[in-house]
């Protein structure tokens, strides 16, 4: 059973997704579901999009790169971003790539 109707996930993420920000849409459905429920949860928005080939037929320079003409992959690569976040208790946690303190709150991570 789930806390949100598919309905409910789609009226909370639409803005987001409209404009491009699979990411916020993530965090504006957890949103929704932190005022329900507690505990530990996770969201993900995933943004596919289909190519065009009429697009490259229309231009006079050539491609940059070779058209691949073989059978589409059987595997595909997905690739986790973890985010840091600090609760507001204890010692706050240093982002290693900036090597600055984290201050994102968790609705924002």
């Amino acid at each position: 059973p789930s806390c949100l109707t598919s309905e409910e996930a789609v009226a909370a993420a639409r803005p987001h997704l409209d404009r491009g920000r699979p990411r916020a849409a993530s965090a504006a459905i957890l949103a929704s579901v932190r005022e329900r429920l507690e505990g530990k949860m996770a969201a993900a928005c995933v943004r596919l999009a289909a190519t065009s080939s009429s697009s490259s037929a229309g231009s006079l320079e050539p491609p940059a790169k070779k058209q691949k003409t073989g059978p589409a992959p059987t595997k595909v690569r997905v690739r986790q971003i973890f985010l840091l976040h600090w609760r507001g208790s204890g010692a706050k946690p240093v982002d290693p790539i900036r090597r600055k303190p984290v201050e994102r709150s968790p609705e924002d991570a």
